[in-house]
Order: structure tokens, then C-alpha cells, then sequence
């Protein structure tokens, strides 16, 4: 007996978010930054994380300095949650590698509009979408 479409989906929708409830909060904050996804409420919002969560984590990567506040509003003390956050050089390769561990070292990183990508060959590939993560988000199986 096969289950109806709808109930499949479902299914897999439910075990897509269980699968990415099992990835640590600071490779989804990783994910968010390599997709352009830079503010702290939407990330917690989109990757199924606490705003706490989110803020900490960021924090912390900020101290490793992984990523960096993006361009602070001068003459405006706001909260943490208000800020844009970005990945640093140095963090470009690190969230690259998190992303995914099977990466050559000294493989070329670099942007292509919103998107972090490695080139190893001629065309750039989207970390992200090259990532588990992102077919946990979109509730799909990930091979």
C-alpha cells in the first residue's frame, strides 16, 4: 500500500527539519551567511533556531573572527539583532570547508552576488546548494 502524495510530502518535509534540528547552530549561521541571508532574526527565523541561539553563535564566530558586523550605522548604538553580519576573507574559506568537508584544500572561494561559491574547475558551484543543509530546508532527502 503506497501513501497519497500530500502524506509523503509531509513525511519528508517533517524529516527534512529533524534532519537540520541535528546540524549545529554555527553550520546553519554558516549557511545563512554563504546564502545572503545577514540578519540575525531571519536567520534564527529560516534555520529553526532561538534568536539567543543565533545572536551567541554569532557572536562567538565574530571572536574568531569569522565574520564582522557589516558597515555599523555611525551615531547609532543598536542591538545586535538590528545588525547585518558578513563572513570575512578569512571566513569565506572557513564556511567553505565547514560546508563541505570534502573540499581540496586551496580550492578557489569566492562571491557571485549573494552567493558563496567554490571554483574548481572553470564554473563556480554555490557552496549552499551544494551543502545538506540546504535540502533540509527545502524538504528533501539529501544523498
Amino acid at each position: 500500500m503506497t501513501m497519497p502524495a500530500p502524506l509523503t510530502a509531509l513525511l519528508a518535509r517533517w524529516r527534512a527539519r529533524r534532519a537540520l534540528r541535528r546540524v549545529p547552530p554555527e553550520l546553519r549561521v554558516l549557511h545563512a551567511l554563504a546564502t545572503g541571508v545577514t540578519y540575525p532574526p531571519l536567520i534564527a527565523s529560516t534555520y529553526h533556531l532561538t534568536l539567543a541561539q543565533t545572536c551567541g553563535t554569532l557572536a562567538a564566530l565574530e571572536g574568531q573572527r569569522i565574520v564582522r558586523r557589516h558597515a555599523p550605522r555611525p551615531h547609532l548604538d543598536s542591538p545586535t539583532t538590528l545588525q547585518r553580519y558578513e563572513l570575512t576573507l578569512s571566513g569565506e574559506t572557513y564556511a567553505a570547508k565547514a560546508l563541505l568537508p570534502g573540499l581540496r584544500p586551496g580550492t578557489p572561494v569566492a562571491w557571485k552576488g549573494q552567493l558563496l561559491c567554490i571554483r574548481p574547475g572553470q564554473h563556480l558551484l554555490s557552496v549552499a546548494a551544494l551543502s545538506p543543509i540546504t535540502a533540509h530546508l527545502e524538504g528533501r532527502p539529501h544523498p
